[in-house]
């Protein structure tokens, strides 16, 4: 899996409980193609997770200051490359956009508002401390041995129109693509294994 991460290849990674789950992009690996996909297979909403740090380096306030939802509070203001781009929506723009907000040299700068792009502020510990999707996405690109940020979109079902997918069509969608898998649980039980290592 953390081979396919580097390469730039999507992973799935179903949510916690059964919930739905996303494809996930390492950041600083992605490339159009990836970026095709996972827009083909997906609701469409391309979320970039970043650390806190990199929020506030790259000047990225919550997309609205006073949500009563702290999951969607982490949401930033969107954004696109300020060079390089067209209109920022193709798979092409939205790569290089994810890529930058994913580099350890992008300055605020570099990035304009609003854009096509949604980065998401992950929570201070990961999975460990929020079994999101965010923070799994990020913590997956860290343990690749990259930069703790990634994109990441909700894998939308084929069996339901208008649902999410979940559980066994996850898996089914996996293996039809050719995609390493795993979940949200699965990270966290190996994230605190690590950690009590």
């Amino acid at each position: 899996m953390f081979r396919e991460l580097r390469a730039g290849r999507p992973v799935v990674v179903a949510g916690p409980l059964g919930q739905p789950g996303d494809l996930v992009v390492a950041a600083e690996s992605v490339t159009t193609e990836s970026v095709a996909f996972l827009v083909r297979h997906t609701s469409g909403f391309v979320c970039v997770a970043l650390p806190g740090a990199d929020c506030d380096r790259l000047r990225l306030p919550p997309m609205y200051p006073f949500s009563d939802d702290p999951a969607r509070g982490r949401f930033t203001v969107t954004v696109d490359a300020a060079a390089g781009v067209s209109t920022g929506i193709s798979a092409g723009d939205r790569a290089l956009t994810i890529r930058l907000l994913g580099g350890a040299a992008t300055t605020a700068a570099d990035l304009v508002r609003p854009g096509h792009v949604v980065p998401c502020r992950v929570a201070e510990g990961g999975v460990l401390a929020r079994p999101g999707a965010a923070e799994a996405a990020s913590d997956l690109a860290a343990a690749a041995g990259l930069r703790p940020s990634a994109a990441y979109s909700a894998v939308v079902s084929t069996r339901y129109p208008g649902e999410l997918a979940r559980g066994a069509e996850l898996a089914h969608f996996a293996a039809r693509h050719g995609l390493a898998a795993t979940s949200v649980d699965d990270l966290t039980a190996h994230l605190r294994g690590v950690a009590a290592a």
